[in-house]
């Protein structure tokens, strides 16, 4: 998964990230969840796009 990767590649070292994490009562699911001890906890949905002439 690009985006994954991508945040891996650019989040400092500290942070965590998870993906997909069921919560809540109706189980819904972020696409991720980036924890820095610094700033705190990011729920991050990612939608698709294509870029012109892909």
């Amino acid at each position: 998964m690009l985006v994954l990767h991508q945040l891996k590649r650019l989040l400092s070292d500290d942070c965590l990230v998870w993906h997909d994490i069921p919560v809540g009562t109706q189980a819904r699911q972020p696409d991720f969840f980036i924890f820095s001890p610094r700033q705190g906890l990011l729920a991050l949905e990612v939608k698709e796009t294509r870029r012109p002439g892909a």
